[in-house]
């Protein structure tokens, strides 16, 4: 079982229907989101690290966080001063291919990923949750809104 879910308005860097290949971001730092919370970097460091595409690679890419919608696989997930930037291909299987199209289309257009808290520290000053360590499960690609509007 998935734990919360975080997601982010657009995102979306590049896609390339010719090559399958989809880039974006899955969060930006240092944004208060409209659950209160605010990621900072590092957060994600320690999850991609073990479990991204140069660990286990278990972090997967799926559409509206459903388990059995797997669009693709991510290549990279890394880190840089915005955010969780991250690069994916999509599969070849129709789901995938059909999702190219649906990002091409802007039928999706915003990010979300499946965590859990490691670690977080609330700020009474800002009303604000600042989660300075998170477990990623999943990135997601959505047809609806995202909780980051960056």
């Amino acid at each position: 079982m998935l734990g919360l879910t975080k997601s982010m308005s657009g995102g979306f860097n590049d896609v390339s229907q010719k090559s399958g290949i989809i880039t974006g971001y899955l969060n930006a730092f240092n944004v208060k989101d409209s659950d209160g919370d605010i990621t900072v970097k590092g957060a994600f460091s320690k999850t991609i690290s073990e479990n991204g595409p140069l660990g286990k690679g278990r972090i997967k890419y799926l559409l509206d966080h459903d388990k059995t919608k797997a669009v693709g696989v991510f290549q990279v997930l890394k880190e840089d001063d915005y955010g969780l930037f991250y690069e994916a291909k999509a599969g070849n299987h129709t789901l995938g291919q059909d999702y190219l199209k649906m990002v091409e289309d802007k039928i999706v257009t915003e990010h979300s990923f499946g965590y859990q808290i490691i670690s977080e520290k609330f700020d009474q000053s800002v009303k604000a949750n600042y989660l300075t360590e998170l477990r990623v499960y999943e990135g997601s690609g959505l047809q609806f809104w995202g909780a980051n509007p960056f």
